[in-house]
């Protein structure tokens, strides 16, 4: 994990990052002034050309900070990381989960004291309150996010996002009569330092099929002969 320009050094999956111009607050406003985006992107693939934001998909890292730190919506991608982890989580028994991003150099042995481990295929940081909501379940779930890692990486910079990102949510919870149910693993220095007895490893974009889904799919794959 060296170097903090170029997609390579980045093993995140998914379809690029699109931009919808049109919906850039500077394209609808001319003395908007607006520098989100280029503020917020840890690898600098974002830049201003005639005050519009000018993204260099060669160079961007697909962490996917961009899709929720615009205010407008500016950025989309189909069929989102963050979507597919959601689906993933739902299909596993409520109990307490920990995330780990794509870059994480030991996924499997997480010092989170909770398991199974779910690997997210891109960053944390990328991940919006109202996707942190749905994964805790509304308080339903507790969800550790291990961003013990986030130091010593090329984008850790991002990691004050997500600092932000899981304080909003759990304001949120408490506002609504909710314990708050997100933890950032950088924070909880009273946990013991181990990872629990055989923990379950899940690829967060490889969503399990669930009976319904795979009577479904059969129901398909018969109508289609």
């Amino acid at each position: 994990m060296t170097g903090a320009t170029g997609s390579a050094n980045f093993p995140f999956r998914g379809a690029a990052v699109a931009q919808q111009i049109e919906r850039c607050l500077n394209a609808r406003h001319r003395a908007a002034g607006c520098r989100h985006c280029v503020t917020l992107c840890p690898v600098a693939a974002l830049t201003l050309v005639d005050d519009k934001p000018v993204l260099a998909a060669e160079q961007g890292g697909k962490c996917g900070l961009c899709l929720h730190g615009c205010p407008t919506a500016g950025f989309t991608q189909p069929n989102a990381a963050e979507s597919q982890l959601i689906r993933t989580v739902e299909q596993l028994p409520r109990q307490p989960i920990v995330l780990v991003c794509a870059l994480h150099p030991t996924p499997q042995h997480t010092t989170a004291p909770v398991t199974p481990i779910v690997q997210h295929s891109r960053c944390m940081p990328a991940l919006n309150k109202a996707q942190l909501l749905n994964l805790s379940e509304a308080s339903e779930r507790a969800v550790w996010l291990d961003d013990t890692p986030c130091g010593a990486c090329p984008i850790g910079q991002a990691q004050s996002h997500l600092q932000q990102t899981v304080a909003t949510a759990n304001t949120l919870l408490q506002a609504f009569g909710h314990s708050p149910t997100l933890f950032l693993q950088s924070s909880q220095t009273d946990q013991p330092a181990t990872t629990p007895t055989n923990p379950r490893f899940i690829a967060g974009g490889n969503p399990p099929v669930s009976r319904r889904g795979l009577f479904a799919a059969l129901g398909s794959a018969i109508h289609s002969h």
